[in-house]
């Protein structure tokens, strides 16, 4: 942290991020020596330390005086991000909680934090886009921001202001999905079945998630996710890696703990069935049921999707699939045509199908 006369500069590395990258690197190669016929294992985990690495950018947040600005930078391997704030727009400057996925009751997870500034128009912008622990350190790095630049922030509340933002986003989204397919508010029939398209947001982006209530899982979840082509999935060290990918894809698409209950034990289910194998992980807290859910009528749409939208390096086109106590959810990141809506209904409904009268 440098401090002159009319400038703050804070610095931050992600070096924990950077060490676990050079783990992985370093499991990658062993792997490779162990047992060097095997080629999966080792480029899987060493997808997983480059993704690592290059979403773990430095940051640079500068306050000047002299200027009346605001700059937050975040450099990294394949990233350049660069925001300007007028100090005038900054209403606040604080800390924004949340809770950690490592549980699913709200008593086991830990708190973890992240710096934001609160304009005076609402919008929530995070100096990171990820949350981590470091609560003490954090504030006092905007409480020394605050008292620099002369804003606010301990006595504003974030967490309204910030859910505003957030269903301001959703409401945005929703309208746009609305005028290219029609009202969500009517629940929809095709051959039989029951469903609507319901449309959310993460991080700004939006997402489309179909739902089915016409079969329920009891007391029990399965969750499957697309994968690229390629991508194994091996035991050991990257059983433990598919877990905290599992609950991080469960949060990324917005799935609540009443959807996957007995995620405390849940396991990542492999290998799968021969079609589904190349293009699914499964993660399920009932193994014994969900090896039956995941018959012929159930794997071979979900093969036939994934051949025809093949998950590809860069792309946000993953399928996510979730078997819950309410009903059966497809859930994509971005907004849906018609055609593409015809499409997702047509797997949906096939998948409530393949379930019989469960």
């Amino acid at each position: 942290m440098d401090n002159k006369s009319n400038q703050l500069v804070i610095r931050e590395l992600p070096l924990f991020q950077w060490l676990f990258s050079l783990i992985m690197f370093a499991t990658c190669i062993f792997i490779y020596q162990s047992k060097p016929g095997q080629l999966t294992a080792p480029i899987v985990t060493g997808i997983i330390g480059l993704l690592i690495l290059v979403s773990s950018p430095i940051l640079v947040v500068t306050a000047d005086r002299s200027s009346g600005m605001l700059t937050i930078r975040r450099v990294g391997l394949l990233q350049r991000f660069k925001r300007e704030i007028p100090v005038s727009d900054i209403l606040a400057i604080q800390l924004e909680h949340s809770l950690s996925s490592s549980d699913s009751s709200s008593s086991g997870r830990t708190s973890v934090y992240r710096i934001v500034v609160v304009t005076r128009n609402q919008e929530v912008i995070p100096f990171r886009n990820s949350y981590s622990s470091g609560q003490l350190t954090k504030e006092t790095k905007a409480k020394k921001l605050r008292e620099f630049l002369g804003v606010g922030g301990e006595d504003v509340s974030l967490s309204g202001m910030f859910m505003t933002a957030s269903g301001q986003a959703v409401t945005q989204f929703k309208q746009e999905q609305e005028s290219i397919t029609g009202s969500q508010e009517t629940e929809q029939v095709t051959d039989g079945v029951r469903w609507k398209l319901e449309t959310r947001a993460t991080g700004g982006t939006p997402i489309s998630l179909w739902f089915s209530p016409d079969i329920q899982w009891g007391g029990n979840f399965l969750y499957l996710a697309q994968k690229m082509q390629g991508q194994g999935s091996q035991g050991g060290l990257m059983t433990m890696m598919g877990k905290m990918l599992f609950r991080t894809s469960l949060s990324l698409y917005g799935f609540a703990a009443d959807l996957t209950p007995g995620l405390d034990s849940a396991e990542v289910l492999a290998p799968l069935d021969v079609q589904l194998e190349p293009h699914f992980m499964a993660f399920t807290s009932d193994p014994a049921g969900a090896r039956q859910a995941l018959n012929p009528w159930t794997t071979l749409p979900l093969a036939r999707w994934a051949e025809k939208y093949p998950l590809k390096q860069g792309n946000t086109n993953q399928m996510a699939v979730l078997f819950s106590p309410q009903g059966i959810h497809l859930a994509m990141m971005g907004l849906v045509n018609p055609e593409f809506l015809q499409e997702l209904t047509a797997l949906g409904v096939e998948l409530v199908k393949s379930q019989g009268s469960k």
